[in-house]
């Protein structure tokens, strides 16, 4: 429930409220299918590219052949560190 509803703020460009309740979900189960691939893309979004690496990373942990995440790894390896606002 928790990551629908980030992925529900997410899809409605709204990626500081979708945060919170990934991150819950991750807390909840941090093994939840997706969940840490949301966790790349809000972070993403937000700029914070260190945090968004890692939840891609521990994406393709849990589910290697996961070749979204995987390809937003490679579409960031160009990119370092935060954004500036």
């Amino acid at each position: 429930m928790l990551c629908g509803l980030g992925t529900l703020y997410l899809r409605n460009d709204d990626p500081r409220r979708a945060l919170g309740p990934i991150e819950e979900c991750l807390r909840a189960n941090e093994t939840y299918m997706d969940a840490w691939f949301l966790y790349g893309q809000t972070n993403e979004a937000l700029g914070d590219l260190d945090r968004a690496r890692m939840g891609y990373r521990k994406q393709l942990e849990f589910v290697p052949e996961h070749q979204f995440a995987r390809m937003c790894l490679r579409n960031l390896e160009p990119r370092q560190g935060r954004r500036t606002p």
